[in-house]
């Protein structure tokens, strides 16, 4: 059973958060963060978990690492413009430690790690305020 601040209502109105990351303590304090702010969050380890999760629930916001082993946070945005149409416009944020700024899709931001969580939850409340799902 849910605990009263998580009733399958209020589920079906918070925004929801896929983040992937392989680094699991990074991956379940951001699902915490933004749980505590008002998401519902889903946490997975990689891109390919990551596909099979959005082909499965529908998320307002990708929240993910850009270097992974296997599919990195670039190919996991390509694989799910191309695989999941319902998925094609939702706002992506690639956490990096690297600098990047040449990238053709406008709903993807890159944020520099370790993000600045104020910086980061007002960014992502941005960007779900604006999604064409909401």
């Amino acid at each position: 059973m849910l605990p009263p601040e998580r009733s399958p209502r209020m589920l079906a109105i918070m925004p929801s958060v896929a983040v992937v990351d392989d680094d699991l303590d990074a991956c379940e304090t951001l699902v915490r963060i933004f749980e505590d702010h008002g998401y519902s969050a889903y946490g997975v380890a990689n891109g390919e978990a990551a596909l099979r999760l959005l082909g499965g629930v529908k998320c307002d916001l990708l929240v993910t690492d850009f270097q992974m082993p296997g599919m990195d946070g670039e190919d996991l945005v390509r694989a799910v413009r191309a695989a999941l149409p319902a998925a094609s416009r939702m706002p992506v944020i690639i956490l990096s430690g690297r600098d990047r700024d040449a990238w053709s899709d406008t709903n993807v931001i890159f944020v520099g790690k370790p993000p600045d969580i104020n910086s980061l939850m007002s960014l992502a409340d941005k960007l779900v305020e604006r999604a064409p799902s909401r």
